[in-house]
């Protein structure tokens, strides 16, 4: 979700916007919202999917349409057009996992297997850029763990801002030089995202209270889950190019520098940026100037993904 609207403005002028319903794999369907300039060309449009932050459990497709629809203009202002879709998972509590990932699964195969749902919307199912923030993020790593090689090839890149990438029960604070210096014990009282809501978000997500508590740890600790304790052999170079953003006081820093470590170390191209004094998805206050930046970094990572590929 992103607060103070007035930042973003409505730039609806120019731009087709187009709501859409996706098929899930429980019988059901999952809203989401397409952006794109208005008279684009013929040519199918590069897809950027949004994946909104909100702990599983926030945000509507209304609530992620002022920066939808500002990523999308200026992006048609700046660069070359790109195609916007946030799909609009659904939520904690009436839902847990695994329906959210589901639903980013299910957008993924309406798109590219086997419909002509892609050409349709008139986008380009082989230029997708999969981005989120916090659990947004987290969905987007999720997805490509489930994905085949066909789709790993037609997702050019990933843009992972304030991810969490570990269970909080779970994290290895082995691989760091100390636990008192970790990001869980120096930003526990993280203004956004401290380890008590954290613990919260995640309780939600995978069903805790109410279910079997071996079966909650078990979800836990899946790679689609902890990616970070993931096995190196399912990234390495067949993943797509990740970006990386880091609050420099987000309890999730540290998981975000160590998967970043983890993707290059497979030989994952990647991108670090860093937002030193910030706390957990800060850009979800867009009036911030280091919220600024994040988008205009935004914007050069969005270029960076498609001219590579």
């Amino acid at each position: 979700m992103h607060e103070a609207d007035d930042e973003y403005g409505k730039p609806k002028e120019g731009l087709d916007i187009k709501d859409i319903t996706i098929p899930t794999p429980d019988g059901t369907t999952v809203e989401a919202r397409l952006y794109k300039p208005s008279g684009a060309s013929d040519h199918l449009l590069p897809l950027y999917i949004h994946l909104r932050p909100g702990g599983w459990h926030l945000g509507t497709v209304e609530s992620e349409e002022p920066f939808c629809a500002w990523l999308c203009a200026t992006i048609n202002q700046q660069r070359k057009p790109v195609a916007v879709l946030h799909v609009s998972y659904r939520c904690t509590p009436e839902h847990h996992y695994p329906t959210q990932l589901d639903d980013v699964c299910a957008a993924l195969a309406y798109l590219t297997k086997g419909s002509h749902a892609a050409g349709e919307l008139g986008v380009d199912a082989n230029r997708i850029i999969l981005s989120g923030t916090s659990s947004g993020a987290h969905l987007s790593i999720g997805s490509m763990l489930r994905a085949d090689a066909d789709l790993k090839k037609r997702v050019k890149g990933l843009i992972l801002t304030c991810t969490p990438t570990v269970h909080i029960d779970l994290f290895p604070f082995e691989l760091l030089r100390s636990k008192e210096g970790s990001s869980y014990a120096q930003e526990a009282n993280d203004v956004m995202l401290g380890l008590e809501r954290g613990r919260i978000f995640w309780g939600l997500y995978l069903g805790a209270g109410g279910e079997d508590e071996a079966e909650v740890n078990r979800r836990k600790a899946e790679d689609v889950n902890s990616p970070l304790l993931a096995p190196d052999g399912l990234f390495g170079t067949s993943w797509p190019a990740t970006t990386v953003h880091v609050a420099g006081m987000d309890t999730a820093r540290d998981e975000g520098f160590l998967f970043e470590e983890k993707l290059k170390r497979t030989g994952v191209d990647t991108r670090l940026h860093v937002y030193a004094g910030f706390p957990h998805a800060f850009n979800m206050l867009p009036q911030l100037e280091e919220s600024k930046r994040w988008r205009d970094t935004l914007l050069g990572d969005v270029a960076w993904l498609l001219e590579r590929n």
